[in-house]
């Protein structure tokens, strides 16, 4: 009887012991499910009842002065698919009324369409199939395009897991006006990317922000309830207006054309400005098509009128005269000897076309005579020379909105030579920008 009763005791404890380990068991796993685990298995719920839309704003537009629009914003669509949503049976003509109406290969779209899962890693490293969920069809699709297999796809009763997203495409109205200063934009990684000229460099400004709503939904995939669950509104970008008037854009730009016709040359480019510095029309050849991206030549996007620099020659001679009429230097009046055409100064040769003799300050600029700019310059000093060249700009950047842009060359006043203030009040040894 003793040992018997031992039996059962013993049985009881083994039991009692399995239950009190199973428990514990259990308690460690609820707890590593629970707790550990938390934020993986709600994801993973949360991925089944929940959907996210996202909102695109519209990039800045740009104007000029007047509010005549150079570059804008085109309303369409991307259109995109959730494959396993996509019942089989629908596949073959789902991607048949895609590749039609977006002229896509039938057999690109149709893989797209069949592949209803995705592998990935999951947090134990172990790769696991999930349901694929997105893949992109088609970008930029125009409206009437997208409106017409949309219609035809509800018409079908295909509509279940086919997606059309509102977007814009940059659009360049103008063509070819204006377009190496206004630059355009490219789209990387559903991210629109600013290239180059002012779309470059307002980008921060002229930018749109996204924004997110997030939907219940059920398996199907249909949105539930109109509420969001969490809401995160787009922004449009600033608009930007800009100094040029189109009307002289226009004409700027015909009589360039005509100049590059009869004298082909290898680039040519002009400006016009205000007496305040405002460009008013800006343009250069070659250039390009910002809408024609099939044919865009990457040689022709340098904004050579910021980048190019050359001697300005003759020109800098009143620059010269003025900086010495501001500093009392001369007058007007004031008496020049150009002598008989050729002049050495330290042992090197400076020549005019002419014999001009003796001239006034007012003859010097009406004859361009090298000599007597020379010998104004010589008047002046080196310093006041100097100022006088950087106070007008010179040897520094503009300030437009353009990247990149030259200083130009005026080198720095401690590494001029004795022959410098004679050949830079003249405009050579230095060098400009075309807009400089």
């Amino acid at each position: 009887m003793q040992s018997g009763s031992d039996m059962i005791r013993g049985r009881i404890i083994f039991i009692a012991v399995l239950l009190v380990l199973f428990f514990l068991y259990l308690a460690g796993r609820l707890y590593y499910v629970q707790i550990v685990r938390h934020e993986h298995y709600y994801e993973q719920a949360r991925a089944k009842y929940v959907t996210s839309q996202t909102t695109r704003g519209a990039r800045g537009e740009i104007f000029d002065c007047d509010g005549n629009l150079l570059v804008g914003n085109m309303p369409c669509r991307n259109v995109s698919i959730t494959p396993c949503n996509i019942k089989k049976e629908h596949d073959r003509e789902t991607a048949a009324l895609l590749g039609y109406y977006l002229q896509l290969p039938f057999t690109e779209v149709y893989e797209k369409v069949t592949r209803k899962t995705r592998e990935v890693t999951d947090p134990d490293g172990r790769t696991v199939a999930k349901p694929n969920q997105y893949a992109p069809i088609a970008r930029n699709v125009p409206l009437e395009t997208a409106r017409a297999l949309q219609a035809k796809l509800q018409e079908r009763k295909l509509l279940t897991g086919v997606h059309f997203e509102n977007t814009f495409m940059r659009y360049y109205p103008k063509g070819k006006l204006f377009s190496n200063v206004l630059g355009f934009t490219n789209m990387e990684h559903d991210k629109v990317i600013a290239v180059m000229g002012v779309e470059r460099f307002f980008d921060k400004e002229i930018r749109a922000s996204s924004g997110k709503t997030t939907y219940e939904r059920s398996r199907d995939g249909r949105v539930i309830s109109e509420a969001p669950l969490k809401e995160t509104k787009s922004r449009d970008g600033l608009n930007l207006y800009l100094t040029i008037k189109e009307p002289i854009q226009a004409i700027l730009e015909e009589e360039l054309d005509r100049a590059v016709a009869k004298w082909s040359p290898k680039a040519a480019y002009a400006v016009m400005a205000d007496p305040q510095g405002n460009i008013l029309a800006m343009a250069q050849r070659p250039s390009f098509d910002p809408n024609e991206r099939g044919s865009m030549d990457p040689a022709t996007w340098r904004i050579r009128i910021t980048e190019d620099v050359f001697e300005p020659g003759s020109i800098m001679k009143a620059v010269t005269v003025a900086g010495a009429l501001d500093y009392g230097v001369v007058t007007p009046q004031t008496m020049i000897d150009c002598g008989p055409g050729r002049w050495t100064y330290l042992g090197r040769p400076l020549t005019d076309t002419h014999a001009y003799g003796m001239q006034d300050v007012t003859g010097v600029i009406r004859k361009s005579s090298n000599i007597g700019t020379a010998k104004i310059a010589l008047l002046m000093g080196e310093a006041r020379l100097d100022r006088t060249l950087r106070k007008f700009g010179f040897g520094n950047r503009t300030g437009l909105p353009i990247k990149p842009e030259t200083r130009g060359i005026l080198p720095p006043l401690r590494r001029w030579d004795g022959l410098s203030i004679t050949r830079f009040g003249m405009g050579y040894g230095v060098a400009v920008s075309p807009v400089q």
